[in-house]
Formats: C-alpha cells, sequence, structure tokens
C-alpha cells in the first residue's frame, strides 16, 4: 500500500487522543489496526524537488507507518532520479536501508566529476574526497605503483570500499578530473605536513621535516590510471569532454586499453572537444567511429578537417546537437563547409539536427533550409567584415517552423531588414530572439523589427535587440502582445552603437515600459551608448511597488551614461523587495 507520497502533512491529534506526527514530503502507510481491514491515508502527490532535507532518514514512522521497501522498485528509480541533482537528499535517502542505499548510490555516484563554479586556483574538499574514494577502489598492485613514484597514498583505506564507485560513472569531465586532482594533491601535501609538524611537536625536536611535493609526471600518472581505472569499470560512459589542454592523450590512451569490442562506448552519447591535438584527436575519431553510433551532441572546435571526423560524423545515427567552432587558421584559405566532406557529411543529417551552434563559420545561409527541424539556431561570427546585403539575403528566404531559440552575433555590417523578414517566415514557435551587432546599415528599420517581431511571436520571453529612442509606439505594441517576455536588454540601433554621440535618451523608452510591461518582467537590462536619469528610473521602480509586481533585475552596461548614485536607488529599492538584483554588466563591442 503506497499513499502520500512527498505530501506535506502536519501534526494532528485523532479523537483517539493519540498524536500522529505526520512529517513533511514523507511517504507514510498506515498498518492496519484490525486483521482483515485496509486503512489508507488521503493519495496526494506534490512531486516538490526542495522537500525537507530530512526526508526519509529513518525507516519506521511513529504509531505503525512505514516507509521502507514499499515503493515499487521502478517507482523508487524515478524518484531517485529525479533528485539527481539534490546531493543531499539523495544521500539522505541512502541511510534508509540496503536496498534504498544500493539504488541510490549509483545516481549519486554516477556525475561526480562537476562543480558548479570550476576555479583554476582553489581546491576543493569535494574533489579531495571524491579522489580520494577512487583511488581506495584500486587493487593492492596498483597502489603499490603509486608508492613507488613517490605518491603518498596515507590517507587512503586499506580495505576495499563497499561498493565499487568507478562503475558508476558515466560522465568523464577532463578538466573538472584535473582540478579535483590537484586538490587531492593539496590536501595530501598539508596533511603530510600537519602529520610531520604534530610529531615534531611531541619528540620536541626541531623543524626539519621532509617537503613533500608532486612533479606534471605524477599528476599525469594519477590522471592516467583514474581514466583507465573509469574506462575499465564502467559499463556505460555517456559523455566526455576534452576540455583542457593535454587531456587527449590521456583518453586515447586509456581507449586503447579498453579490451575489445569497447562496449563503455558503445552508448555514448556526448563528445565535447575543444583542444589542438591532431593526431591524438584522429586517434580518438578513429576508435569512436567504430563503435560509438549514436552521439546524440557533438561540440567540436575544429583546427583541422580530417578523415576520421569526417568518418565519425558519417556514421552517426541519433546527432541532434550540433556545435562547431572554426578555428582553422585564415592563412590556410580553406573552410570546411566549402572545400571539406564534413558540410556534405553534416548535410546528409540535416533533418535530424534541432540544435545547430556555428561559430567563425563561412556557413552558405542557403544551406539552412535543409534543418527543417531546427528548435535552436546560432550564428556567431558568421560571413567576414566584406560581406554585403546580398550575402545575407538568403537568411531572409529561409523558413524554420520549429525555431524556437535565434541568436545572431557579428562582427560585420548588418541589415535589420534581413530579420524582418526572416522572423516574417521563421518566428511562430520563436521564444528567444538574440540580434546583436554594432554595425547596423539601416538602423532606422528598427521600428520594422519590433512591430514584426510583435505581430509573429507572441510566445517571445527573451529580447536581446537594437531600438531607437524614438520606437516608443512599436516597443508598447511589443510589449503587449508578447506577454510572456520575461527578459529585455534594449541596444540603440545605429551605425555605431558602442560609441553613438551624442548618447541615445532612453528616458521615453523606459516609461513606456514603466506603463506596459507586465509582472512577468524578471529582467531589464540597457546596453551600450544610452543614458538615463533618476527619475525615470524610480518611476519605474515606484509603479512595480504600487502594482505589487514580483522583484526585477535591472543592468546597466558600462558605456552607458548613468547618473551618480544609480546604485543607491537600487538598493533602496532592493530593500524594499522590488529589485532582485543589480549592477554594471559588460557587453562584447564590435569595432
Amino acid at each position: 500500500m503506497m499513499c502520500g507520497i512527498f505530501s506535506q502533512l502536519t501534526l494532528h491529534k485523532k479523537k483517539t487522543h493519540r498524536y500522529v506526527r505526520k512529517r513533511r514530503y514523507c511517504c507514510w502507510v498506515k498498518r492496519n489496526p484490525e486483521p482483515n481491514k485496509t486503512v489508507k491515508t488521503k493519495r496526494s502527490f506534490n512531486f516538490n524537488k526542495s522537500f525537507n532535507r530530512s526526508i526519509m532518514r529513518s525507516s519506521i514512522g511513529h504509531n505503525g507507518y512505514t516507509m521502507a521497501n514499499l515503493l515499487h522498485s521502478d517507482c523508487l528509480l524515478r524518484i531517485f532520479q529525479y533528485l539527481e541533482e539534490d546531493y543531499v537528499t539523495l544521500y539522505s535517502c541512502s541511510l534508509v536501508d540496503r536496498y534504498w542505499c544500493q539504488t541510490v548510490i549509483p545516481i549519486l555516484w554516477s556525475n561526480t566529476l562537476r562543480i558548479k563554479e570550476l576555479k583554476e586556483k582553489s581546491e576543493t574538499i569535494q574533489g579531495y574526497l571524491i579522489i580520494n574514494t577512487y583511488l581506495s577502489t584500486l587493487p593492492i598492485e596498483k597502489k603499490q605503483l603509486f608508492i613507488d613514484k613517490g605518491i603518498n597514498l596515507s590517507s587512503i583505506s586499506n580495505y576495499l570500499p563497499t561498493f565499487n564507485y568507478s562503475s558508476y560513472l558515466r560522465v568523464i569531465d577532463m578538466r573538472c578530473l584535473f582540478l579535483f586532482v590537484k586538490s587531492w594533491i593539496q590536501f595530501t601535501i598539508k596533511q603530510h605536513q600537519q602529520l610531520q609538524q604534530q610529531q615534531q611537536n611531541q619528540q620536541n625536536q626541531q623543524n626539519h621535516s621532509s617537503s613533500l611535493s608532486y612533479n606534471s609526471k605524477q599528476v599525469q600518472f594519477i590522471l592516467q590510471e583514474l581514466l583507465n581505472l573509469f574506462f575499465k569499470n564502467s559499463p556505460c560512459i555517456h559523455i566526455i569532454r576534452i576540455n583542457i589542454s593535454d587531456s587527449a592523450e590521456l583518453i586515447k590512451n586509456s581507449i586503447e586499453q579498453i579490451p575489445k569490442p569497447k562496449k563503455c562506448l558503445a552508448n555514448l552519447r556526448e563528445l565535447v572537444s575543444y583542444w589542438d591535438e591532431r593526431q591524438v584527436m584522429d586517434n580518438i575519431f578513429h576508435e569512436l567511429s567504430k563503435v560509438s553510433l549514436f552521439i546524440e551532441k557533438l561540440d567540436l572546435t575544429l583546427f583541422h578537417i580530417t578523415v576520421e571526423l569526417t568518418s565519425l560524423i558519417r556514421v552517426q545515427r541519433n546527432l541532434s546537437n550540433l556545435t562547431i567552432c572554426n578555428k582553422i587558421s585564415p592563412s590556410a584559405h580553406f573552410d570546411p563547409w566549402i572545400e571539406g566532406e564534413i558540410g556534405t557529411a553534416l548535410m546528409e543529417m540535416s533533418n535530424s539536427i534541432t540544435h545547430l551552434d556555428l561559430e567563425k563559420e563561412k556557413f552558405p545561409l542557403d544551406s539552412l533550409s535543409n534543418f527543417n527541424n531546427l528548435i535552436e539556431l546560432s550564428l556567431k561570427y558568421t560571413g567576414n567584415e566584406n560581406f554585403q546585403q546580398k550575402d545575407w539575403l538568403p537568411l531572409s528566404k529561409i523558413s524554420l517552423k520549429k525555431l524556437e531559440k535565434f541568436y545572431f552575433e557579428s562582427k560585420s555590417p548588418i541589415y535589420l531588414e534581413i530579420f524582418v523578414d526572416f522572423i516574417k517566415n521563421s518566428g511562430n514557435n520563436l521564444r528567444h530572439i538574440t540580434i546583436h551587432g554594432c554595425q547596423i546599415c539601416d538602423p532606422e528599420k528598427s521600428n520594422s523589427l519590433l512591430i514584426t517581431i510583435a505581430e509573429n511571436c507572441h510566445l517571445l520571453k527573451f529580447f536581446d535587440g537594437p531600438i531607437r529612442s524614438e520606437n516608443i509606439q512599436e516597443l508598447g505594441k511589443l510589449l503587449d502582445s508578447c506577454l510572456n517576455l520575461s527578459e529585455l536588454y534594449l541596444h540603440p540601433s545605429t551605425s555605431r552603437c558602442f560609441s553613438p554621440v551624442p548618447r541615445m535618451n532612453f528616458d521615453l523608452l523606459f516609461n513606456e515600459i514603466t506603463i506596459k510591461s507586465k509582472n512577468d518582467l524578471e529582467k531589464l537590462a540597457i546596453v551600450h551608448g544610452w543614458k538615463i536619469t533618476s527619475n525615470s528610473l524610480e518611476n519605474f521602480f515606484e509603479s512595480r511597488k504600487k502594482r505589487s509586481f514580483k522583484p526585477i533585475g535591472f543592468y546597466w552596461e558600462s558605456s552607458c551614461t548613468v547618473f551618480k548614485g544609480i546604485s543607491n536607488i537600487c538598493q533602496k529599492y532592493e530593500n524594499l523587495g522590488v529589485v532582485q538584483d543589480f549592477k554594471q554588466i559588460y557587453y562584447q563591442k564590435h569595432y
């Protein structure tokens, strides 16, 4: 019997004068006080991810309520997978009983090589503990190799852990692994120094202790042995990120040591490669092309185009997310889309690709018409400074009916008229629009752009684009039509938006936003050459305060002309609950 999963329950008094304590967000089933009578509490499902951290720390409740082993195993697994990001709660679940522990631990340890903010110069206790645990699973002969190479394993237990943690790993992130190993080394050195200091203090000896340090070869050895452990023990690697220099060689060595048929790579879903290690990457591409046929996401920085990479792309059956950053030297006079086979290979699977992100590519824009199922399209620095309006014209003729996110950033001159036609053809499902270019050849077309968005993009939530100070009515129409608009980043529509002289006045636009903005607006930012006054900002905040709107974030770019004391006003309204966040931001300028 199962009831009240994660439902919010309270303490109440029954007619029998017994108090029944019901914990928040727990699962209780009342044991039947009479043999042949079934009693159920109210059934409720409130799947709240932020439920109480003390959930399920014991398996027996008060007055005969119990939890453990009552849910079906598939149900439990789905619940735990839903809580994958909530380490604290999952850990609490692992303490319920043996079965729950056996179900939770593989989820907890499936993606350990990650931290929210990767900082190159800081060690983390999290990284130390994770690496320490993985090293403790090594066999004795491997541990002896570490000792022979001068690596201190005094912090490692001599007993094997209850679980083979490395067998649960599904994501290999080389940058995170490097930082975790670095943390382990730093903590190990500190522990060694503290231990020696304690021994000297006990023996009243002078400080002549030997220092512990690690060279680059020892660090590489630790990384290599850990990777060998992961590839050997894990039955299934889902993601490989080669996102730090000199890491491709380590990955290649480990892949080559996997006994054939290398089943752990058969279900690889994502491959990320950012570094120029041509021969090594070719070996990796070659090995993966033989076994990894179901990659869903490729995120590649191209320094060279090779047969091995083209072969890897051609054999894919589920490729849906493609990111390519072109870093082939311009002096090579080579463009992969025009002269290489990679363009042909990708065009063959254009119907399956839903997310396309291209950077620094001379991508033939008319080819976009083949990507009928695109949901997200990002074109960053596409084209060059010599692009004319006729070169952008193919974009205006393309219709992508399923497109939800459009991101465009250019260093070269752009034409708003092109985007007007593109949005007319592809705007019905757009939720996100970014048009960022600091050299606008037809800035007066910003009114047409705003009207077109208002008429075609009723689902819009995010807009980052150009506007002129006189586009008050057009902005009002946009705010009236796009009721879900939550983020608004406005640039001045001018031929040199990073330094218009004189500065463009934002106050009239600000007043229109004050009148027309809805409760859904969560962020407002002014970018580049605007100027604002204190009255318009305070009127905006006061209006939201009177209408009891939810707090908003307000941001201004460093090149904007703002009044003295803007931070004080924002702080005042933050204290009143009107402002959620405020700060000066930076936007890249393209001269």
